[in-house]
């Protein structure tokens, strides 16, 4: 998939490793960076396993229209399809979505 990002914060914490690493830890970060990288390699959204290790899901209430996957713990990739049409993305199959925008790293559960 092709990824883009929010902001160049959010940019860096995935091509800087050491920001990374500053903001959530050695370990967050390694698997933050992997995560990415995995986020990348798939051809389009319905390629994501919606069980473990990713566990991509649907949001809800303020987050509704996004995704997240996990990362650890708490901690979790959410992103924003980015579509090319009009239509409601709930109408979108997910095979159809190749293209997201990383809008934070975050435990939303807080």
């Amino acid at each position: 998939m092709i990824l883009e990002f929010k902001s160049k914060k959010l940019l860096k914490l995935y091509t800087k490793h050491k920001k990374a690493q500053k903001k959530f830890g050695v370990k967050t970060a390694r698997i933050l960076v992997r995560r990415l990288n995995e986020l990348q390699a798939f051809e389009n959204l319905a390629q994501v396993p919606h069980k473990p290790p990713y566990r991509r899901h649907k949001l809800s209430g303020k987050y509704k229209g996004f995704f997240a996957v996990d990362v650890i713990g708490g901690y979790r990739i959410v992103f924003k399809p980015i579509i090319d049409s009009d239509r409601d993305i709930e109408e979108i199959p997910l095979h159809e979505i190749n293209k997201i925008e990383i809008w934070e790293v975050t435990d939303y559960h807080d």
